[in-house]
């Protein structure tokens, strides 16, 4: 359970619909969409929940990410030190040094 101003880390995989906005999905599929996150896709990046709403399609976090936080996590390049490392097997797992895996992308069709 998510409550809102409670602070969560996500890793940004896309942009969104609308203007500034990046798109996470947590590990049992929900949707984050958050708030000036768009130029940190493909980062793991610190937001703070601003509501929570639940859909016919299941539910869906709403969060910012405040740029200003100085999240060093975030600021570093995919690929570069310090960053987030992934590694995937040949069975399509996911490895990743001090990081947990990231949650899969229920959409396809981005593949």
């Amino acid at each position: 359970m998510v409550l809102p101003g409670e602070p969560m880390r996500v890793f940004i995989l896309r942009e969104g619909k609308e203007y500034n906005q990046g798109v996470a999905y947590l590990d049992d599929g929900t949707m984050v969409v958050v708030d000036n996150a768009r130029k940190m896709i493909n980062r793991t990046v610190d937001i703070s929940v601003t509501s929570v709403h639940q859909t016919s399609a299941g539910k869906m976090i709403f969060g910012r990410y405040d740029e200003r936080a100085g999240d060093a996590r975030s600021s570093s390049s995919p690929g570069g030190s310090g960053g987030e490392h992934y590694q995937r097997t040949s069975n399509g797992e996911q490895h990743g040094s001090e990081h947990p895996p990231r949650p899969a992308h229920p959409d396809h069709s981005r593949e």
